[in-house]
C-alpha cells in the first residue's frame, strides 16, 4: 500500500507537468496569433485582382475517387465507434440500476 506522501508527490508532479504544458501551449498560441497577424498584413499587400471563384454544391461530384475512399473509411469507422460507445453507455446504465 503506497503512503499518502508518495501519492501526493506523484499527483503534484503530474499537475506540474500539466501546468507546464498549458503554459507552453498558451505561448505557442500567442506566437501563432502574432505570426498570423503579420501574415495577414503581408497578404493584404499582395492581393491579386483575381475574381473570387463561385462555389456550388455540385462541385463535390468532381472530387477525386481517393477522397471519396477516405470519406467512406472515416464514416464506417465512426459508425462502429459510436455503436460500441452507445452499447457501453447502455450496459453501464443497466449495471447502475441493478
Amino acid at each position: 500500500m503506497p503512503r499518502i506522501n508518495d501519492i501526493h508527490n506523484d499527483v503534484s508532479d503530474s499537475l506540474s507537468l500539466g501546468l507546464l504544458l498549458c503554459f507552453v501551449s498558451m505561448a505557442m498560441a500567442i506566437a501563432l496569433s502574432v505570426l498570423d497577424h503579420f501574415g495577414e498584413k503581408n497578404a493584404d499587400e499582395k492581393v491579386d485582382a483575381k475574381a473570387e471563384e463561385k462555389i456550388a454544391l455540385l462541385d463535390v461530384l468532381h472530387f477525386p475517387l481517393s477522397i471519396w475512399f477516405i470519406y467512406a473509411i472515416c464514416v464506417t469507422f465512426y459508425i462502429g465507434v459510436f455503436v460500441f460507445m452507445q452499447n457501453s453507455l447502455y450496459v453501464s446504465a443497466i449495471s447502475l440500476c441493478v
